[in-house]
């Protein structure tokens, strides 16, 4: 029995999905850098600004802040409602992309959220 589990543990791990490798990082370096992480996952903090709320034209939830280092800032994305509120300190992750098309809509310095934890 002492056997099995030996054996069968290491095989389970090995099964397991590999979490996708985020990159640390600040919207500063981001904005000073965007080719070295343009198309990877990141993760940062930062404070909620200029939310807004909003139904797509197919009736989906979505809403966008701005992650503001200073004057220039970084856009971020996610479907659903806000879980944090105007002025509340935030960790993202999501994939960073310098630019992105979407119809007949550019967007630049845009991370789309796969998490938003208010902190």
């Amino acid at each position: 029995r002492r056997s099995l589990l030996v054996v069968g543990l290491p095989l389970l791990v090995a099964t397991l999905p590999l979490p996708a490798w985020s990159l640390e990082t600040s919207a500063e370096e981001i904005l000073r850098r965007p080719d070295r992480f343009d198309g990877q996952v990141v993760t940062l903090r930062g404070v909620v600004t200029a939310l807004r709320v909003r139904v797509s034209q197919v009736g989906n939830d979505y809403y966008t802040f701005t992650l503001r280092p200073g004057g220039q800032g970084l856009t971020v994305f996610s479907f659903g409602l806000p879980p944090c509120q105007e002025g509340t300190p935030v960790v993202v992750e999501g994939v960073f992309q310098k630019v992105k098309h979407q119809g007949q809509y550019t967007f630049r310095n845009q991370i789309d959220a796969t998490s938003v934890a208010c902190r």
